[in-house]
This record gives C-alpha cells, structure tokens and sequence, in this order.
C-alpha cells in the first residue's frame, strides 16, 4: 500500500512539473499578447493592421486555451 501512495505522488509531482512548464509557454504568450496591445495602443493603425494583430491576438489565444485544457488535469485522477 505504501508503494503505491509513493508512486502515486511521484506521478502527481511529474504532473506538477509538467503543468508548471505549461504555464511558463502560457505566460510567454500573454505577456506576447500584451506586447501586441501597447503596439496597438501606442500606434496609428491602419484597418488592415488592426486586423492582422486581431487575428494574431485570436490565435495566441486559441493557443493558451489549448495549453490549459490539455494540461489542468492530471492525468492519473482520471484513471
């Protein structure tokens, strides 16, 4: 019984790892997305700029939600 609570917590601290790791790449694209918004915010955009940094904005977002849902959970709850 012991060994498997040993194994279990040494999965949950490779999960815990991992999951920091995801948050590192996440905070890489918000602080990106937030670069983009002061250059937004510091400029005189044209509509097609404004669309293009819109649509890069849309994409590190998709990126982010895909990072945190692929990694928040940890996969030996859910066996």
């Amino acid at each position: 019984m012991e060994l498997e609570n040993e194994s279990h917590l040494l999965e949950r601290l490779k999960w815990a790892k991992y999951r920091l790791r995801i948050l590192d790449e996440i905070e890489a694209k918000l602080e990106e997305m937030r670069a983009i918004a002061v250059h937004a915010r510091d400029n005189d955009l044209d509509s097609q700029e404004t669309d293009e940094l819109n649509t890069k904005i849309r994409a590190l977002e998709k990126e982010v939600n895909e990072l945190d849902e692929k990694s928040k959970i940890c996969w030996i709850d859910c066996q």
